[in-house]
Protein backbone atom coordinates (compact mmCIF):
# COMPACT_ATOMS: atom_id res chain seq x y z
CA UNK A 1 0.00 0.00 0.00
CA UNK A 2 2.29 2.72 -1.22
CA UNK A 3 0.95 6.28 -1.16
CA UNK A 4 4.25 7.83 -2.21
CA UNK A 5 4.91 8.27 -5.94
CA UNK A 6 7.90 6.24 -7.14
CA UNK A 7 9.64 6.20 -10.51
CA UNK A 8 11.22 3.08 -12.02
CA UNK A 9 12.49 3.28 -15.59
CA UNK A 10 9.60 4.57 -17.67
CA UNK A 11 6.76 3.57 -15.34
CA UNK A 12 5.31 5.89 -12.70
CA UNK A 13 3.32 4.28 -9.89
CA UNK A 14 1.02 6.97 -8.50
CA UNK A 15 -0.56 4.55 -6.02
CA UNK A 16 -1.10 0.85 -5.60
CA UNK A 17 -4.02 1.00 -8.05
CA UNK A 18 -2.86 3.50 -10.74
CA UNK A 19 -0.01 2.83 -13.15
CA UNK A 20 1.03 5.29 -15.83
CA UNK A 21 3.37 4.75 -18.76
CA UNK A 22 5.84 7.45 -19.70
CA UNK A 23 6.48 8.70 -23.22
CA UNK A 24 9.93 10.11 -23.98
CA UNK A 25 9.51 12.85 -26.60
CA UNK A 26 13.22 13.80 -26.65
CA UNK A 27 16.15 13.15 -24.32
CA UNK A 28 15.18 16.32 -22.42
CA UNK A 29 11.37 16.18 -22.55
CA UNK A 30 8.97 13.43 -21.47
CA UNK A 31 5.39 13.00 -20.27
CA UNK A 32 2.79 10.45 -19.27
CA UNK A 33 1.44 8.57 -22.28
CA UNK A 34 -2.08 9.47 -21.14
CA UNK A 35 -2.12 13.27 -21.20
CA UNK A 36 -5.77 14.21 -21.88
CA UNK A 37 -6.64 15.60 -18.44
CA UNK A 38 -3.37 17.50 -18.25
CA UNK A 39 -3.81 18.96 -21.75
CA UNK A 40 -7.39 20.06 -21.03
CA UNK A 41 -6.33 21.79 -17.81
CA UNK A 42 -3.36 23.47 -19.52
CA UNK A 43 -5.64 24.69 -22.31
CA UNK A 44 -7.92 26.35 -19.77
CA UNK A 45 -4.93 27.74 -17.89
CA UNK A 46 -3.50 29.38 -21.02
CA UNK A 47 -6.83 31.06 -21.77
CA UNK A 48 -6.61 32.85 -18.43
CA UNK A 49 -2.90 33.69 -18.17
CA UNK A 50 -2.68 37.43 -17.45
CA UNK A 51 -0.20 39.84 -18.98
CA UNK A 52 2.84 39.47 -16.74
CA UNK A 53 4.94 42.65 -16.44
CA UNK A 54 8.58 42.57 -17.50
CA UNK A 55 10.06 44.50 -14.60
CA UNK A 56 13.62 43.37 -15.17
CA UNK A 57 15.45 46.29 -16.76
CA UNK A 58 18.85 45.40 -18.15
CA UNK A 59 21.44 46.47 -20.64
CA UNK A 60 19.95 44.11 -23.20
CA UNK A 61 16.26 44.94 -22.75
CA UNK A 62 13.35 44.13 -20.44
CA UNK A 63 12.61 40.66 -19.11
CA UNK A 64 10.23 38.93 -16.71
CA UNK A 65 11.45 38.45 -13.14
CA UNK A 66 11.20 34.93 -11.70
CA UNK A 67 9.20 36.14 -8.67
CA UNK A 68 6.64 37.91 -10.88
CA UNK A 69 6.27 34.79 -13.05
CA UNK A 70 5.72 32.48 -10.07
CA UNK A 71 3.32 34.89 -8.34
CA UNK A 72 1.22 35.20 -11.50
CA UNK A 73 0.95 31.54 -12.53
CA UNK A 74 0.82 29.62 -9.22
CA UNK A 75 -2.80 30.47 -8.20
CA UNK A 76 -4.04 30.06 -11.77
CA UNK A 77 -2.39 26.64 -12.09
CA UNK A 78 -3.99 25.60 -8.79
CA UNK A 79 -7.39 26.71 -10.07
CA UNK A 80 -7.08 24.09 -12.82
CA UNK A 81 -5.65 21.35 -10.53
CA UNK A 82 -2.09 21.91 -11.78
CA UNK A 83 1.14 22.68 -9.99
CA UNK A 84 4.83 22.86 -10.86
CA UNK A 85 8.09 21.72 -9.29
CA UNK A 86 11.68 22.66 -10.09
CA UNK A 87 14.50 20.49 -8.81
CA UNK A 88 18.25 20.29 -9.24
CA UNK A 89 19.14 16.71 -10.15
CA UNK A 90 22.90 16.41 -10.33
CA UNK A 91 23.95 18.89 -13.02
CA UNK A 92 20.45 19.41 -14.45
CA UNK A 93 17.45 21.59 -13.69
CA UNK A 94 14.26 19.50 -13.87
CA UNK A 95 10.95 21.35 -14.31
CA UNK A 96 7.64 19.49 -13.99
CA UNK A 97 4.02 20.51 -14.58
CA UNK A 98 1.73 18.01 -12.80
CA UNK A 99 -2.03 17.47 -12.78
CA UNK A 100 -4.09 16.06 -9.93
CA UNK A 101 -4.91 13.06 -12.15
CA UNK A 102 -1.25 12.04 -12.00
CA UNK A 103 -0.56 13.10 -15.60
CA UNK A 104 2.45 15.38 -16.12
CA UNK A 105 5.10 16.75 -18.45
CA UNK A 106 8.76 17.16 -17.49
CA UNK A 107 11.71 18.95 -19.09
CA UNK A 108 15.35 19.14 -18.09
CA UNK A 109 18.14 21.61 -18.89
CA UNK A 110 21.86 21.34 -18.09
CA UNK A 111 23.38 23.61 -15.48
CA UNK A 112 26.94 22.73 -16.41
CA UNK A 113 26.86 24.67 -19.70
CA UNK A 114 26.33 27.91 -17.75
CA UNK A 115 29.04 27.48 -15.11
CA UNK A 116 32.68 26.58 -14.97
CA UNK A 117 34.18 29.36 -17.11
CA UNK A 118 37.97 29.38 -17.08
CA UNK A 119 39.26 31.75 -14.43
CA UNK A 120 35.77 32.07 -12.95
CA UNK A 121 34.63 31.28 -9.43
CA UNK A 122 32.07 28.49 -9.97
CA UNK A 123 30.12 29.60 -6.90
CA UNK A 124 29.67 32.98 -8.56
CA UNK A 125 28.03 31.38 -11.59
CA UNK A 126 25.88 28.78 -9.83
CA UNK A 127 23.32 31.07 -8.21
CA UNK A 128 22.84 33.10 -11.38
CA UNK A 129 22.54 29.96 -13.53
CA UNK A 130 19.91 28.40 -11.25
CA UNK A 131 17.73 31.52 -11.18
CA UNK A 132 18.04 32.04 -14.92
CA UNK A 133 17.18 28.42 -15.73
CA UNK A 134 14.20 28.43 -13.36
CA UNK A 135 12.75 31.44 -15.16
CA UNK A 136 13.67 30.19 -18.63
CA UNK A 137 12.46 26.60 -18.25
CA UNK A 138 9.25 27.43 -16.37
CA UNK A 139 8.20 30.06 -18.91
CA UNK A 140 9.11 27.71 -21.76
CA UNK A 141 7.10 24.71 -20.52
CA UNK A 142 4.13 27.02 -19.82
CA UNK A 143 4.43 28.67 -23.24
CA UNK A 144 5.01 32.17 -21.82
CA UNK A 145 7.47 34.65 -23.35
CA UNK A 146 9.86 35.81 -20.62
CA UNK A 147 11.93 38.25 -22.69
CA UNK A 148 11.18 41.36 -24.71
CA UNK A 149 9.99 40.93 -28.28
CA UNK A 150 8.82 43.39 -30.90
CA UNK A 151 5.23 43.24 -29.53
CA UNK A 152 3.93 42.57 -33.03
CA UNK A 153 5.38 45.76 -34.46
CA UNK A 154 6.68 43.88 -37.46
CA UNK A 155 3.11 43.03 -38.41
CA UNK A 156 1.87 46.62 -38.55
CA UNK A 157 1.27 48.64 -41.69
CA UNK A 158 1.17 45.55 -43.89
CA UNK A 159 -1.69 46.75 -46.11
CA UNK A 160 -0.60 48.51 -49.26
CA UNK A 161 -2.20 51.68 -50.59
CA UNK A 162 -4.75 51.11 -53.31
CA UNK A 163 -3.75 54.31 -55.13
CA UNK A 164 -2.12 53.69 -58.50
CA UNK A 165 1.54 54.56 -58.74
CA UNK A 166 3.36 55.99 -61.70
CA UNK A 167 5.43 53.30 -63.30
CA UNK A 168 9.15 53.94 -63.34
CA UNK A 169 11.68 52.28 -65.50
CA UNK A 170 13.84 50.00 -63.43
CA UNK A 171 17.38 51.23 -63.00
CA UNK A 172 20.44 49.12 -62.43
CA UNK A 173 20.05 46.83 -59.43
CA UNK A 174 21.96 47.99 -56.39
CA UNK A 175 23.30 45.52 -53.90
CA UNK A 176 22.20 46.59 -50.40
CA UNK A 177 25.01 47.45 -48.07
CA UNK A 178 25.47 44.81 -45.33
CA UNK A 179 24.30 45.85 -41.88
CA UNK A 180 27.31 44.23 -40.24
CA UNK A 181 30.65 42.65 -41.10
CA UNK A 182 30.41 38.86 -41.14
CA UNK A 183 34.01 38.39 -39.97
CA UNK A 184 33.36 40.53 -36.89
CA UNK A 185 30.14 38.62 -36.20
CA UNK A 186 31.95 35.27 -36.39
CA UNK A 187 34.65 36.55 -34.02
CA UNK A 188 31.96 37.55 -31.51
CA UNK A 189 30.33 34.10 -31.82
CA UNK A 190 33.71 32.57 -30.98
CA UNK A 191 33.93 34.67 -27.81
CA UNK A 192 30.38 33.74 -26.80
CA UNK A 193 31.08 30.04 -27.34
CA UNK A 194 33.70 30.11 -24.58
CA UNK A 195 31.93 32.64 -22.36
CA UNK A 196 29.99 31.02 -19.49
CA UNK A 197 28.72 34.10 -17.66
CA UNK A 198 25.23 34.00 -16.16
CA UNK A 199 24.07 36.49 -18.81
CA UNK A 200 25.42 34.44 -21.78
CA UNK A 201 22.07 33.11 -23.01
CA UNK A 202 20.47 36.51 -22.57
CA UNK A 203 23.16 38.05 -24.82
CA UNK A 204 22.67 35.34 -27.45
CA UNK A 205 18.88 35.77 -27.44
CA UNK A 206 19.22 39.54 -27.78
CA UNK A 207 21.66 39.26 -30.71
CA UNK A 208 19.37 36.83 -32.54
CA UNK A 209 16.41 39.15 -32.03
CA UNK A 210 18.36 42.19 -33.26
CA UNK A 211 19.43 40.28 -36.37
CA UNK A 212 15.79 39.41 -37.15
CA UNK A 213 14.80 43.04 -36.58
CA UNK A 214 17.67 44.16 -38.85
CA UNK A 215 19.03 46.35 -36.06
CA UNK A 216 22.30 44.44 -35.64
CA UNK A 217 25.40 46.34 -36.79
CA UNK A 218 29.17 46.63 -36.37
CA UNK A 219 28.86 49.13 -33.51
CA UNK A 220 26.74 46.63 -31.57
CA UNK A 221 29.24 43.84 -32.29
CA UNK A 222 32.12 45.97 -31.00
CA UNK A 223 30.12 46.84 -27.87
CA UNK A 224 29.36 43.17 -27.10
CA UNK A 225 32.96 42.15 -27.86
CA UNK A 226 34.35 44.70 -25.42
CA UNK A 227 31.71 43.76 -22.84
CA UNK A 228 32.52 40.04 -22.96
CA UNK A 229 36.30 40.57 -22.85
CA UNK A 230 35.97 42.85 -19.84
CA UNK A 231 33.60 40.35 -18.19
CA UNK A 232 36.14 37.55 -18.58
CA UNK A 233 38.85 39.88 -17.22
CA UNK A 234 36.65 40.60 -14.20
CA UNK A 235 36.00 36.87 -13.64
CA UNK A 236 39.74 36.22 -13.62
CA UNK A 237 40.36 39.08 -11.18
CA UNK A 238 37.58 37.89 -8.83
CA UNK A 239 38.85 34.31 -8.89
CA UNK A 240 42.28 35.41 -7.60
CA UNK A 241 41.08 38.19 -5.28
CA UNK A 242 41.11 37.32 -1.56
CA UNK A 243 40.11 40.62 0.06
CA UNK A 244 37.61 40.63 2.92
CA UNK A 245 34.93 41.90 0.52
CA UNK A 246 35.64 39.19 -2.12
CA UNK A 247 32.40 37.28 -1.46
CA UNK A 248 30.32 40.47 -1.45
CA UNK A 249 31.77 41.55 -4.81
CA UNK A 250 31.28 38.08 -6.28
CA UNK A 251 27.64 37.93 -5.17
CA UNK A 252 26.94 41.46 -6.39
CA UNK A 253 28.37 40.72 -9.86
CA UNK A 254 26.45 37.42 -10.14
CA UNK A 255 23.17 39.08 -9.17
CA UNK A 256 23.60 41.97 -11.60
CA UNK A 257 24.42 39.50 -14.39
CA UNK A 258 21.40 37.31 -13.71
CA UNK A 259 19.15 40.38 -13.92
CA UNK A 260 20.89 41.57 -17.10
CA UNK A 261 21.70 44.85 -15.35
CA UNK A 262 25.49 44.80 -15.23
CA UNK A 263 27.07 47.49 -17.44
CA UNK A 264 30.53 47.99 -18.83
CA UNK A 265 30.98 50.80 -16.27
CA UNK A 266 30.09 48.41 -13.44
CA UNK A 267 32.73 46.00 -14.72
CA UNK A 268 35.52 48.59 -15.13
CA UNK A 269 34.73 50.19 -11.74
CA UNK A 270 34.90 46.79 -10.02
CA UNK A 271 38.20 45.98 -11.76
CA UNK A 272 39.61 49.33 -10.61
CA UNK A 273 38.44 48.66 -7.04
CA UNK A 274 40.15 45.25 -6.97
CA UNK A 275 43.36 46.65 -8.48
CA UNK A 276 43.56 49.46 -5.89
CA UNK A 277 42.87 47.15 -2.94
CA UNK A 278 45.51 44.64 -4.09
CA UNK A 279 48.04 47.47 -4.51
CA UNK A 280 47.33 48.88 -1.03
Amino acid sequence: HEDMATRHGFTLYISNTIEMELLKITEDLWQTAEIGEWAKAMSEFKKEVPSIPKNGKGQFGAYMLLDDLIESVTPLLAKHNLFFTQDIAGTEMVTSILHSSGQFRVSKSPLQSMIGNKGTNNLQQLGAAITYLKRYTLSAILGISADTDDDGASGKNTQQSSKPKTEKKPGPAKKPAPLYTEAKHQALKGLLKNYKGGDRQHIIDTIERKIKEKKYNDAMIEGYTNFIRKSVELDTALASYHGEDAMDLTTWVATKREKGEITIKDITDTLDKITKKEAA
